[in-house]
């Protein structure tokens, strides 16, 4: 092989391909025309060297030993680093290779010279294996393409390395690969799995715009420094999840990256970066979202790819967006409606309310809260339906109430008492869950649980509109003209709007004195005017809360 252009025929005009840069080669190794030539010398009796040639006329074995001895630095000609620097970064640049395989424990590269391995824009037809084997001084891989899998198991990679614009066809195995300095793969795509699990980063992670078709595995990975996945995207999955959780994403950046069925629970975003990022139907329970950075773009609720949530209308009322753990979810919830699943919701729901508090978004801080008392709010109807729990009956050797109906004979007065004792107890239950359950559907339906101004207006002007209804019951008198009666209304329509008049003022309490009630009509005036200063103090209420987030 040659130092400065073998005899191999294969070229490359750089300067005329959006996929080669010219960074890929050495400064000073392109022609005045910007031409890369091969380094290499051709193989007998053809016109490209051994890494050129077709795949399918060169021997798989035959390539990975001249491999082999190209990156080993024995008994090399090349006098300084520079040289071999040189030489290295283009001897591989679009070479193609079949089946590569070193054996475990194998050594890749020359301990003795700082240099990395390039292998740019190489193309790997077969698969590739460098399990438990060690990368001298790094490797660089930028603009490659393995179409077969790749296996980097348990490999340690002592130098920096690049993976950037690499294509992974099938799985990529990274488990319990060691990363000893930075790791920059920015643009990679996995069409299959990709393992990291128990991967180890020394240094900074990069994976910027990384595209992970097929499903992630981060699980138990070691990333003491930055990771980055700036305008990164987790592709769904079938019946599966993305495994990121357990991870220290401290100061991680997720601007502008979609997570698809990404699973981060118990993982710590503090200080994270989430500006623009879409995280709906990510499964965030038990994730500490300290000082978390989120902007109006920054999405963490509803199923992936809904329309962008409107927070007017009906739409509020009857589609609000939900975390993924909701029973009520759009998509496929994660869980089974269970009390466990229901407090998992309410969780992410306060976690995800904290980071709109701290970002200033009322909105959203406002739909968690709604959503954690819809929860509630089901939660005790459920349970008025179920009844006291079974566990909770039998505790106190009753039996539930279906089964003490009626006495079962030679049943011992004891067991019937206990029965009865259980049939009591779980009617008392039912009467507390009753009463809790209509509580909060009094304050959904009047409300919105005290976060929608509108609907206590609504709901003074309902109130306005049924008392005037109900006053001609008993009457008004006005200090002159005809009463308001039934009767009288009947005749002259008109009659109505002075009730309704009297209507609003005993709801302001501001009570002019020009009619006088009669009858039930003083009761109604009494009921009203207690509804009317209630239905104020709470549109106060709201309004203060609104304007102190």
């Amino acid at each position: 092989m040659t130092d400065g252009g073998g005899t191999c025929g294969h070229s490359i005009r750089v300067v005329d391909d959006d996929a080669y840069r010219e960074r890929d080669v050495p400064e000073g190794s392109l022609t005045d025309d910007g031409v890369w030539n091969c380094p290499h010398d051709a193989v007998p009796d053809g016109d490209r060297c051994i890494f050129h040639v077709p795949i399918d006329e060169k021997d798989a074995a035959a390539v990975r030993d001249a491999f082999a001895s190209a990156i080993d630095g024995t008994g090399s000609d090349i006098a300084s680093d520079d040289e071999l620097a040189r030489r290295r970064r283009t001897e591989f640049v679009d070479a193609e290779f079949g089946r590569l395989q070193f054996p475990a424990g194998s050594i890749v590269g020359d301990e003795g010279v700082g240099v990395p391995i390039y292998l740019s824009h190489a193309t790997f037809a077969g698969d590739v294996r460098f399990e438990d084997a060690t990368f001298a001084r790094g490797a660089f891989f930028t603009g490659a393409t393995f179409e077969g899998d790749a296996n980097f198991s348990e490999t340690t990679f002592r130098g920096d390395t690049r993976f950037n614009g690499v294509t992974f066809r099938e799985d990529a195995a990274f488990d319990r690969t060691v990363f000893e300095e930075e790791v920059r793969s920015g643009g990679v795509t996995f069409e299959g799995e990709a393992d990291f699990y128990r991967a180890a980063f020394a240094e900074d992670l990069n994976l910027k715009y990384a595209i992970f078709e097929g499903k992630a595995t981060f699980w138990k990975a070691t990333i003491p420094e930055t990771v980055r996945f700036n305008g990164a995207e987790f592709r769904p999955l079938d019946g599966e999840f993305h495994e990121l959780q357990e991870l220290d994403l401290t100061n991680a950046n997720f601007t502008d990256a979609t997570l698809r069925d990404v699973n981060l629970e118990a993982s710590e975003l503090i200080q994270a970066k989430l500006f623009g990022a879409d995280l709906r139907g990510v499964r965030l329970y038990g994730a500490v979202l300290t000082d978390s950075r989120v902007d109006d773009r920054t999405r963490f609720l509803g199923p992936p790819g809904a329309p962008p949530f409107s927070l007017g209308g009906l739409v509020r009322f009857w589609h609000k967006p939900r975390c993924v753990y909701d029973p009520r979810y759009d998509g496929d919830p994660v869980g089974d409606g269970t009390r466990a699943q229901r407090n998992r919701a309410k969780s992410t729901y306060r976690s995800i309310a904290e980071v709109a508090s701290s970002a200033s978004r009322p909105a959203l801080q406002s739909l968690c809260f709604v959503n954690r008392q819809d929860i509630h709010r089901r939660t005790h109807r459920d349970e008025l339906v179920r009844g006291l729990p079974r566990d909770q009956l039998e505790a106190d050797g009753g039996e539930p109430a279906d089964r003490t109906a009626a006495p079962t004979p030679g049943r011992s007065s004891a067991s019937i008492r206990r029965g009865v004792r259980a049939t009591a107890r779980n009617a008392l239950y039912r009467s507390v869950k009753l009463f809790q359950w209509l509580r909060a559907e009094l304050s959904r339906w009047t409300l919105l649980y005290g976060e929608s101004p509108w609907r206590i207006i609504a709901t003074g002007l309902t109130i306005v509109a049924g008392f005037a209804l109900l006053y001609p019951l008993g009457g008004l008198v006005p200090t002159t003209g005809p009463d308001v009666t039934y009767a009288n209304i009947a005749e002259n329509p008109r009659l109505f709007f002075d009730s309704a008049y009297f209507s609003t003022l005993t709801f302001t309490t501001l009570g002019m004195g020009d009619y006088q009630p009669i009858g039930i009509a003083r009761v109604l005036m009494s009921v009203q005017t207690s509804l009317g200063a209630i239905v104020v103090a709470m549109l106060v209420f709201v309004f203060g809360r609104r304007a102190a987030r």
